[in-house]
Order: C-alpha cells, then sequence, then structure tokens
C-alpha cells in the first residue's frame, strides 16, 4: 500500500530550491511509484505551479508568503493570521489526501507547515537549504522537526543535534548539450565570454567580478562578462541600479551585460568561456556543478559549501572570498591556459558521481523508509556525509 507525502514549497517562483525539487520529485516518482505518492502545497499563479502542471503534477494552491523581518507588532498579527489560514487549508489537504509526512522544501515553508503537521500527528521533515545561524526560531523549530535533510554540511554546521539529520546533496539533472539552433542576441553575446548566473542580490557578489574585469581590461581588451539572474522576490530593489551605474562608472557598458532573468541557461553556459561565482558563503552552488557538469572551468569563491567538492586546480579553481585582486589573478591565470582538459574532465566526473539525481533521490526516500516505518535502519549522522 502506498503512502502518500506533501511537499510544501512556499514560493510560485523558480529559483534553486525549485529547480532541486523538481529534479528531486521526477526521480522520486519513477524510484518509488510503488511505495509512495506525491502531491505539492504551493502558491498558485506563477513559473513554479506552471511547471509543476507543464509535468502533470497534482498540487494544491495554498496561499504560502515569503517571510521578511518585520518589528512592527500590526506586522506580526497579519502574519500570526495567515499562517493560521494557511494550517486550515494544510489540514484539510492532510485530510482529503490522507498525507501521512511533510516534507518543507525551505525555512520557510517549514515554519507555514509545522503547526500543521503537529495537529495532524504525522512526520514533518526540514529541507535546510539556507545557512542555520543558530537564531531562537532555528534552535525551535530543529528541536520540533522529525528530520533535517542539509544541501550541504555548511548550512548546519550551526546546529547542536546529531541524531535524525543528513547531508543529502542535491541531485541535478544536466540536460543534453545545446543543440545547434540560431542564437539569440544575448547568447552571441556571451559566447567565449566570462559567465555569472545569480539572483540579483548583494551577497552574490557580482560588484566584486565587474571590479575584476575593470582590472583584466588592459590586458584583454575584448574580453566580456555576461551577467544572468534577477531579484526574483524583490529583496533588493536598488541592486540592479548600483550595478548598472557601477558599470558605466568604469566605461564598460560595452564589456559587461545584465541579461536579466533567463528561462534556459544551458546555450549561455555550453557558450561561455568561464563560469565565475563570486558569491559569498554559498550554501551549495547548483550552478556551478551544472557548468561543472557540462565540462567547463570554473572559478568560485572558497567559502560556504562550494569547497566541499571544488578542489582548487583539480576539478576547478577557488579564489579568496571577497578578495578583487586574488580574483583577478585567478582569471589571468585561468585565461592564460582557458583549455584545460584535465580540470575540465575531473569536473565532469565530480558533477556526475555526487550529484547523481538517481543516487540523491533514493537516499531522500530512505528518510521516508525509517520515519514511516517502511524499514529499521537508522540514518547515519550529517558528518560522515560529506564528500570531504
Amino acid at each position: 500500500m502506498t503512502s502518500n507525502i506533501l511537499f510544501t514549497n512556499s514560493s510560485c517562483q523558480i529559483s534553486g530550491a525549485e529547480k532541486s525539487l523538481l529534479d528531486l520529485l521526477s526521480e522520486l516518482k519513477r524510484l518509488s511509484s510503488y511505495k509512495y505518492d506525491f502531491y505539492v502545497a504551493c502558491p498558485s499563479d506563477g513559473p513554479f505551479p506552471n511547471k509543476l502542471v507543464e509535468l502533470s503534477q497534482e498540487y494544491d494552491p495554498v496561499p504560502f508568503f515569503r517571510l521578511r523581518r518585520r518589528y512592527s507588532i500590526f506586522y506580526w498579527f497579519v502574519y500570526l493570521g495567515q499562517i493560521a489560514v494557511i494550517t486550515f487549508l494544510l489540514l484539510l489537504i492532510i485530510q482529503k489526501k490522507r498525507i501521512k509526512l511533510i516534507h518543507a522544501n525551505s525555512t520557510n515553508a517549514l515554519i507555514q507547515s509545522i503547526v500543521a503537521a503537529k495537529i495532524a500527528r504525522i512526520p514533518i521533515i526540514w529541507h535546510v537549504r539556507d545557512h542555520i545561524r543558530g537564531t531562537f526560531v532555528e534552535k525551535y523549530l530543529e528541536k520540533k522537526v522529525d528530520f533535517m535533510i542539509a544541501i550541504s554540511g555548511t548550512v548546519v554546521k550551526n546546529i547542536t543535534r546529531n541524531q535524525n539529520i543528513r547531508v543529502i546533496y542535491n541531485g541535478i539533472s544536466i540536460p543534453t548539450k545545446s543543440n545547434d539552433r540560431v542564437l539569440n542576441k544575448g547568447e552571441e553575446f556571451a559566447l567565449n565570454s566570462i559567465l555569472m548566473i545569480a539572483q540579483l542580490v548583494p551577497w552574490k557578489r557580482h560588484d566584486l567580478l565587474i571590479d575584476a574585469i575593470a582590472i583584466l581590461r588592459k590586458k584583454y581588451p575584448n574580453l566580456k562578462l555576461t551577467i544572468i539572474g534577477e531579484d526574483l522576490f524583490n529583496d533588493h530593489p536598488d541592486y540592479r541600479v548600483f550595478l548598472k551605474d557601477k558599470i558605466q562608472v568604469a566605461g564598460l557598458h560595452h564589456q559587461v551585460k545584465l541579461l536579466g532573468y533567463q528561462k534556459n541557461t544551458a546555450p549561455f553556459i555550453d557558450g561561455c568561456l568561464l563560469l565565475v561565482h563570486p558569491a559569498e558563503n554559498e550554501p551549495l552552488g547548483r550552478v556551478v556543478i551544472e557548468a561543472m557538469a557540462r565540462g567547463k572551468l570554473v572559478l568560485a569563491a572558497n567559502s560556504g559549501g562550494i569547497p566541499e567538492y571544488l578542489e582548487d586546480g583539480i576539478n576547478g579553481f577557488l579564489f579568496r572570498s571577497g578578495d578583487v585582486s586574488d580574483l583577478a589573478q585567478k582569471m589571468d591565470a585561468i585565461l592564460e591556459n582557458p583549455h584545460n582538459e584535465l580540470v575540465r574532465k575531473q569536473a565532469q566526473k565530480t558533477a556526475r558521481e555526487y550529484f547523481d539525481p538517481v543516487l540523491q533521490s533514493r537516499k531522500v526516500a530512505d528518510v521516508y523508509d525509517v520515519l514511516l516505518g517502511k524499514r529499521d535502519a537508522m540514518i547515519p549522522g550529517y558528518r560522515d556525509a560529506v564528500i570531504h
């Protein structure tokens, strides 16, 4: 007899968390259809629910919202009222579809799902995709959830528990290489350019890469930088203006292009010379793995979860986080030898071995098996699950 599992996702946009959930769902349905049926609760009207419909995945519209830090008592009353409505709707879904387990796809989703899980007396999983900083709320959630799945070792380094927690890297499906269709203007510009793909938020450090391009401009006058990404949640509305001003002041408007959100980034990755990811304390770095799997050279900051799988000079390159001089020097060294086949091949091997969607989905299914009593084996603590 199958057991029903409900994924809760608090966003209608498609960021890295949603891409990972779509990959996970696809593999779980293929691997575990004889044991589990999967449902999704998420906001309606947006790219993510539209993608679910495209993939024939059933979902229930629930008005999850993005929690923001508000210090007004009025806002906290509004939040509590919204969570009460969400809890009621989730309880209806749990009852109607006989849900046996909730899998919250983010901290935000967990906060808005945990009350329903506790009232219904069913287990709930916290998929930890961002850094745990040890706040009061996080410590409380850590005690109340039944299991934690972390996307890297670094995101849970501040936790105190070592039971019912496991690092399971995102399984990443790699599309086949781009075909020979006619390129659009953005893709043409990106050919043989430096590429950065990241949301337009300050901690991704686009500004650092723009400064590095300015340093290298004299030696490489034809060097181009393509930046793909948008502020999907409108958290930093002034950041794009800041970057555009920075590009203009540096006189780089012919060399640096902000292309915004692109639905299909594969042609840009396939055509680029080097992918650079200067983000500080990136939890995992999905785009880094995608580029590695496609045999591209990658240069990233030596912070966060990326150093868990990227070894400097072996399967990619690292620079000192926040150090523009070191970034420029590393870029210069790579540009001197852009056809480093040994590093490219090792990058592909790492990405395909450790981020294989089938392997990672089986690990998630193991968690379901234990929580729902389909097996008795205990799941090891997270400290044994990290690559290095």
